[in-house]
């Protein structure tokens, strides 16, 4: 058990668009965590619905900052990591709710050895006790899995272990490793950003490890099943799975990959002509095709040891209905560049025990930069 004397500072990070009853309900929770360093950020995507005003009124020890466009999970975050001053930043969604203990538990497992640099939760649909999250797998030819989802919990991942991959939707890391790895990737626009993450922190020798005694209640898909049917994020699933192949895989990884995309295809051929069905198979071909015109932009990110050099520019596709949902994220940068973003600090921005933080926390920020 860590003492009052060395707990590390937490900054818990959370973005939001147009989700001020979910922000709501998140932000209770999070403002009850008993850890006591812990600050707690809010990004706004440029909402309409009044979730600053809410935050404003309902929790003035929260720090927002505002963007005047949607820049999306990865976008929103990165924003979000140049205001927030903890060594340890828990990435939360706005329709997740967490327990009293979560923080304490992910903080106490990331004691246990250094190396620790990526925490995941113990993620449930809803309030039950239906299992959405106990890790990640990551197989060789880019597609991933949730490991438990849709299970009920009877304890049979009740142990801490190391994973490939945790959910975005719940996951911590530790300062040390966005400064080694660089932040979210904002390239994919639409999912795999948490994935890329945690594959870069192993390429860095940091472990990313499931925590089972942290856990987090997530309704899921909130922002995206208000603009995506099924083959709409199935369109974005496989346009992201294919460019994180690309970017991070090496040459025996590509070439695993390729012969699982050519089976992959096939499938999606026969389907399609079984079923009279071909939405399916569109949105693979529409994702192969975004791929392919953007390969340079992609290439681009590579690291150097796999031949990476400048990046190229994103070329956009044909509208598409999900653009709406990240609208700033075109940039290929890592931290995106933002205009018109303002933050604005109610109070002093610590939710809790103030007096255990150092004098740094609760500073006022103003077009962003710290006073």
């Amino acid at each position: 058990m860590l003492t009052t004397a060395i707990l590390p500072s937490v900054s818990v990070l959370i973005t939001n668009y147009n989700g001020k009853s979910y922000l709501q309900e998140c932000l209770r929770s999070v403002t009850a965590l008993e850890y006591p360093r812990i600050e707690v950020v809010v990004v706004d995507n440029g909402s309409t619905d009044g979730s600053v005003s809410m935050v404003a009124a309902e929790f003035p020890n929260v720090k927002v900052v505002a963007s005047d466009s949607n820049l999306g999970y990865a976008g929103g975050n990165n924003l979000g990591l140049r205001f927030a001053c903890g060594e340890y930043i828990l990435f939360l969604n706005n329709d997740a709710t967490v327990e009293r203990e979560t923080v304490t538990k992910l903080i106490e497992a990331a004691a246990e050895e250094e190396r620790i640099g990526v925490l995941g939760c113990k993620i449930y649909f809803g309030e039950g006790l239906t299992l959405q999250h106990a890790g990640g797998i990551l197989f060789p030819w880019g597609v991933s899995r949730l490991v438990g989802c849709g299970e009920r919990d009877t304890g049979q991942f009740d142990e801490m272990r190391d994973v490939d991959w945790v959910s975005g939707a719940a996951l911590m890391v530790k300062r040390d490793v966005v400064d080694s790895v660089g932040p979210l990737e904002t390239y994919f626009g639409l999912y795999k950003e948490d994935i890329d993450l945690c594959f870069r922190a192993h390429k860095a020798d940091f472990r990313v490890v499931y925590v089972s005694a942290a856990v987090v209640h997530h309704r899921g898909s909130i922002a995206t099943d208000t603009l995506l049917d099924a083959p709409g994020k199935y369109y974005w699933r496989q346009r992201s799975r294919i460019a994180f192949a690309i970017k991070n895989f090496g040459t025996s990884g590509c070439l695993v990959w390729l012969v699982w995309e050519m089976w992959n295809l096939a499938f999606r051929i026969i389907s399609a002509i079984y079923r009279s069905d071909g939405r399916w198979l569109s949105a693979l071909l529409r994702a192969y095709y975004w791929n392919v015109v953007n390969i340079r932009g992609t290439m681009g990110l590579r690291p150097k040891a796999l031949g990476g050099r400048k990046r190229g520019k994103l070329v956009r596709e044909p509208s598409h209905p999900a653009d709406r949902l990240f609208s700033g994220c075109e940039e290929s940068e890592l931290v995106p560049r933002v205009t018109g973003v303002r933050a604005q600090t109610h109070k002093r921005n610590m939710s809790l025990h103030e007096e255990n933080l150092s004098p740094t926390w609760g500073t006022r920020i103003q077009a962003g930069k710290r006073d």
